[in-house]
């Protein structure tokens, strides 16, 4: 992969996280910065971010999330259909905030 593609790959990850990662703090934000390993002052900086400052923090060459995935989860994951329709899910079946656990370094 050339450096550009790899930048642009990069750039692409951060947006695709900073966007989810938002998203989750707005809808449930005490939840959302357990899961994410944010604290307060963080999610409420990434909550009031702009898409023009989201996309400003993606373009950095620094991946800004990092993906740990536990074998049970993996397994899990494998084994169980979790993308059903949600007319299909159970009434109050609490869905995870995200299949892996993502964590963000703060700098």
């Amino acid at each position: 992969m050339l450096p550009d593609q790899l930048m642009g790959e990069i750039r692409d990850l951060n947006q695709s996280f900073l966007r989810l990662a938002q998203a989750l703090v707005r809808e449930d934000r005490k939840r959302a910065l357990a899961e994410l390993g944010l604290s307060e002052r963080a999610g409420e900086l990434l909550a009031g971010m702009s898409p023009d400052q989201v996309a400003r923090a993606a373009s950095r060459n620094l991946v800004l999330c990092t993906l740990t995935l536990q074998p049970e989860d993996l397994a899990c994951g494998l084994l169980v259909e979790r993308h059903a329709p949600a007319a299909a899910q159970p009434a109050g079946a609490a869905e995870p905030l995200a299949a892996a656990q993502f964590s963000v370094t703060e700098r």
